[in-house]
């Protein structure tokens, strides 16, 4: 049995100026079981009027004749005070018409003094004040509903929308007229959360669909809550592409690494074997179907350098209009009738610093993609124009704000799906079957990000491609110095030379190498192992030629401590990318040599007396 502090409990004003009607009534209605009442009074309309604006109450209980006020009027005037709360009219004049004013007017409902039972009169109040709280409660509700920043949608159990508030008017595109009592057209299933593709006008968005069970006016329903989340969508996949890229891209230069220092010894010991061989020997045929295969993966490792930004480069400061400039009758030749290439380039166009062989490395492959897009023929667009990246734009490049140059390739090919777009990048992947290897579209973002810059794609089905290239404009003086240049040298010498490298095969064939023209050489496996040597020597060592990577240590670390007691020590790096030099080699870039691997016998010999004999 439910106590008295456990009853609903409602608060009555009783507008009554019969004193014996009022005190009756009171008494009476306190008397009805299942719910508790706290009473107040008024014996006129002024006097009622005032205790509305001072107090809240879940309903007025009027006798319409007062001293102040009789009839419809003192209704209305009632009305107008507290226009929310509902009113039962309880009076003795029960015509017909009587009630059908009063009804009009807004009263909850009109009984009779004389012919009611006070417990029919107390659950006409209770119904009455328990559809104002309803009331209210909805309506506050609505109003937070409305208010909200979120897109809110009540469906009942069918998904047949109940309400929509602006928010998600906003997000959907549609009006209120076309979603009120309609389906609502994403799936409704109880305590889900999914993400869902909107479509209006031309933009697409991304909202994050949250589902609850609710209830709606006394009946179950579903609370959807709907989320734009585009951006944050958006900047997740930027960073899930840039972390795949990253991952793919260490697997790739580690590959590449290993692979070059097996094509180092297979491109060197094919030379050391021509050495011996007559030129009418018939083994020549096969070393060199041998020596051609290995320059062929050479260049799939460089390729996959490029993609993993481990590649050696020759950045400039240069003009990327001459660039597009220079390349423009090559690529009309390269492809073919049917195709237009058209050039909007800003004439002053800020300069920008990287390795202008690269950057056409870039242009000729989307070019080349564009031209295999449009087998039906259309126009190639290429566009460069100066570009201002503000804060907001930076996050969407994952660039720092700054000054740019823009690059972009568009073509009105067949387009590509999401499928493909979020693909395109990875190194092997290609839609060209039999006719691609799949590398081209990597090494170009390998070359774009090695450059500092950043490239994105957008594509729609039977729209075209444009590809865009941010690339940063040139700030300032560059330091770096590689090892080249020219004069005139021999290829042996008398030298004393320390190798240091840790792939058995690869230190052999060095020494091989560098054994057969007159070299002396000391070689060891270990960067432990090359310390004591030279030290053990006393700076007898005329050149250090050592590996980067090793098991004990760097070879890099081994310079340094050799530096530090001989600054003047001769070093020659070899590295599978140059990436693991260039990474340290800012303070002393113009003192070391960087042999890249795969080197040949030649490469060999002309750097180690080039730099023996002090040329540039």
């Amino acid at each position: 049995m439910l106590t008295n502090t456990q009853l609903p409990s409602y608060r009555l004003l009783l507008v009554e100026d019969n004193s014996d009607d009022r005190d009756l009534t009171r008494e009476r209605l306190s008397d009805v079981p299942g719910f508790t009442l706290d009473i107040d009074d008024a014996g006129t309309l002024e006097a009622a009027r005032s205790m509305t604006l001072n107090h809240e109450y879940d309903s007025l209980v009027v006798d319409l004749n007062l001293p102040d006020s009789r009839g419809l009027s003192t209704l209305k005037q009632l009305r107008r005070s507290c226009p929310d709360t509902p009113i039962v009219v309880l009076s003795g004049d029960m015509r017909e018409h009587i009630r059908t004013d009063v009804l009009r007017e807004g009263a909850q409902d009109f009984l009779s003094k004389n012919e009611t039972s006070f417990e029919l009169i107390a659950r006409a109040i209770l119904y009455s004040a328990e559809r104002h709280r309803s009331e209210a409660q909805r309506r506050r509700v609505e109003k937070f509903f409305a208010d909200s920043v979120d897109g809110v949608v009540v469906t009942d159990e069918d998904g047949i929308v109940l309400f929509v508030n602006q928010a998600a008017l906003e997000l959907l595109g549609r009006t209120r007229q076309a979603l009120m009592g309609q389906p609502f057209g994403f799936p409704i299933t109880d305590k889900q959360t999914i993400d869902v593709e909107v479509f209006h006008t031309a933009t697409q968005r991304t909202a994050e669909l949250r589902v609850v069970p609710y209830e709606w006016n006394h009946r179950s329903a579903f609370l959807a809550t709907m989320r734009d989340v585009t951006e944050n969508t958006r900047l997740a996949d930027q960073l899930r592409h840039a972390q795949k890229l990253e991952a793919v891209g260490q697997l790739a230069g580690g590959v590449a690494h290993d692979f070059n220092n097996i094509l180092t010894v297979i491109l060197a010991s094919v030379e050391i074997v021509f050495e011996g061989l007559d030129e009418s020997h018939p083994a020549r045929r096969w070393l060199l179907d041998i020596q051609h295969a290995g320059r062929r993966a050479a260049a799939l490792t460089r390729q996959l350098l490029t993609f993993a930004r481990r590649h050696t480069a020759a950045p400039q400061t240069l003009d990327l209009n001459d660039i597009v400039k220079g390349i423009h009758k090559m690529l009309e030749r390269l492809i073919g009738e049917g195709i237009q290439i058209t050039l909007s380039l800003q004439p002053t166009l800020p300069s920008v610093f990287a390795d202008p062989d690269q950057l056409g490395q870039v242009l000729t492959n989307l070019v080349v993609n564009a031209r295999d897009a449009m087998p039906e023929g259309g126009t190639i667009h290429v566009t460069t124009v100066s570009h201002r990246l503000d804060e907001s734009q930076s996050l969407v490049w994952a660039l720092p704000p700054g000054d740019y140059v823009w690059l972009s390739v568009s073509d009105t090919g067949e387009g590509m799906t999401r499928e493909v777009m979020d693909r395109i990048f990875e190194p092997f992947y290609t839609t060209k079957k039999e006719r691609g290897t799949g590398l081209g579209l990597s090494m170009v973002h390998g070359i774009v990000t090695q450059s500092g810059g950043q490239i994105r794609a957008e594509s729609e089905i039977r729209a075209g491609t444009t590809f865009t290239i941010l690339l940063p404009v040139d700030a300032g003086t560059h330091d770096f110095v590689r090892a080249g240049g020219g004069g005139p040298f021999t290829l042996g010498g008398q030298e004393r030379i320390l190798v240091v490298e840790d792939e058995a095969p690869v230190r052999a064939v060095a020494t091989e190498i560098l054994t057969k023209s007159g070299y002396t050489v000391d070689a060891v496996s270990t960067v432990t192992e090359a310390l004591s040597a030279w030290r053990r020597v006393g700076r007898g060592f005329d050149l250090v030629i050592t590996d980067v990577v090793m098991a004990d240590a760097s070879g890099w670390s081994l310079g340094e401590q050799i530096r530090a007691q001989e600054p003047d020590q001769k070093i020659i790096f070899m590295s599978g990318y140059s990436h693991e030099v260039l990474a340290h080699g800012t303070a002393a870039a113009s003192t070391f040599k960087l042999l890249q691997k795969p080197f040949t016998r030649l490469d060999l010999l002309r750097l180690v007396r080039r730099t023996l004999d002090g040329f540039a």
